[in-house]
């Protein structure tokens, strides 16, 4: 397993000013990788522009040599494994705890079982009895308040292979999301858990809460997360019937015709917090990755191409100039002390290329050394972003291995949603790679 720095996720809560955000992304990122025979699989998460990292994962591959109840009685499993994304909310301390002990209460729950299987009913139980846990945690180890605002979504998904046969069952909390590729076909593995959904606001209102401007009580965007223990105080309803629960939705999809070593058309799962979806849609996801699956030629063991190496945000330099942050652009503008600071910020403002307004335009054409200071500007511009963002120019290796390609273009598209599609949220995407 790779483990880069880490950073940290958003908050589900209507955020206080303190909360609304930094003005430029913090880019470094937290990646995790790991193989097994049957799959590869990446985690990449980033901060972008909030003010903390508050997203969790888990990567579990051949889970049957951990689970202790697995490893002590006879199972049908030939290789299970389980892939998370926990989006935290008003601190990390929900979704961490759930990333850490979520398999150890699945375990728990097995032992008890008869059959050993993975039914939607152990699974609810298991994510019912992670709340309680978490609930205890806060308390009497943490010595915090488990109503001090602090909850996470969940996006998991448990996935069965054996031999061509490969099953995915994914279990949902809140508005993460999960997405299948197979054959040529994008498939829903979860759905949004809206307050203003139907199924969602009766439960909230029959739980004397309200929906006010699409959050409970106009305060949390989601209707179902792990923590949010203030939601969850009615005495009078049971676990799954509070304002906000952890029920989690399952759906479960075989994927038919699986073939290994489909390396023309290979299947993927993508799950990933709503700092992603909220840029892209389930198919433009899947598309993205497959055009970069063919891009890197992602099973062939060879250096990918130059112009795969220069990373978004230097690419993002150089398109126009309202594709930058505002504060940050006016900020740099006026730290170089141009004696143009005004006329260079009235032309940013309108969303012009920042070098050609200072190279065609006929005010700057008049004064002398005009070409000279416009390249040395921006030049320094540049320089500047690139010093702030501790961004290289080229990483150290070029990748080569299906493992380096994929942790580049997972790293790749946490970039292209902060820094291209403007992302103001934390940013977390895993992606499975079926051999």
């Amino acid at each position: 397993m790779i483990r880069h720095a880490q950073t940290t996720s958003s908050s589900r809560r209507q955020p206080s000013r303190r909360e609304m955000g930094l003005r430029h992304p913090v880019p470094t990122k937290d990646t995790h990788f790991d193989e097994s025979d049957e799959a590869y699989c990446v985690c990449v998460g980033m901060q972008g522009t909030r003010p903390e990292m508050e997203d969790a994962h888990s990567l579990k591959l051949n889970i049957q040599n951990e689970l202790k109840t697995l490893q002590q009685k006879p199972h049908s499993y030939k290789s299970l494994n389980f892939f998370a994304v926990f989006d935290g909310h008003a601190g990390d301390e929900s979704s961490k705890f759930c990333a850490e002990h979520i398999l150890e209460v699945v375990d728990e729950h097995l032992e008890k079982s008869e059959d050993l299987e993975l039914t939607d009913d152990l699974i609810i139980r298991s994510y019912l009895a992670l709340d309680e846990k978490l609930k205890t945690w806060m308390e009497k180890v943490k010595g915090i308040s488990p109503f001090n605002g602090s909850g996470s979504t969940g996006i998991t998904c448990f996935v069965k292979i054996s031999d061509n046969e490969v099953e995915a069952i994914c279990a949902n909390v809140g508005d993460s999301r999960c997405v299948l590729y197979h054959n040529g076909k994008t498939y829903e593995m979860s759905y949004d858990q809206k307050p203003m959904n139907e199924v969602e606001r009766k439960r909230i209102e029959a739980a004397d809460c309200t929906v006010t401007m699409n959050r409970v009580n106009g305060n949390l965007a989601v209707a179902r997360a792990f923590g949010d223990f203030r939601y969850k105080g009615n005495e009078k309803k049971k676990p799954e019937e509070q304002a906000v629960c952890c029920v989690p939705e399952i759906i479960r999809k075989k994927l038919e015709g699986f073939k290994r070593g489909n390396k023309e058309d290979p299947s993927f799962l993508i799950l990933a917090c709503d700092g992603l979806w909220d840029k892209f849609t389930n198919e433009e996801a899947t598309q993205y990755v497959r055009e970069q699956f063919k891009k890197y030629d992602i099973f062939n063991e060879t250096e990918i191409s130059s112009d795969l190496m220069q990373p978004i945000r230097i690419t993002w330099l150089n398109k126009k100039v309202d594709e930058w942050d505002a504060n940050d652009v006016e900020g740099w503008i006026e730290s170089l002390g141009s004696p143009y600071n005004n006329y260079f910020l009235s032309k940013f403002r309108n969303g012009l290329d920042l070098k050609q307004v200072m190279l065609q335009d006929d005010k700057f054409n008049r004064l002398k050394e005009t070409l000279r200071h416009a390249s040395n500007f921006v030049d320094e511009f540049k320089k500047k972003f690139i010093e702030r963002n501790e961004i290289q120019e080229k990483p150290k290796t070029i990748p080569r291995t299906t493992r380096e390609k994929l942790i580049h273009l997972t790293e790749r598209m946490v970039d292209y949603a902060v820094f291209e599609k403007k992302s103001d949220d934390n940013v977390s995407v895993a992606i499975i790679l079926f051999k």
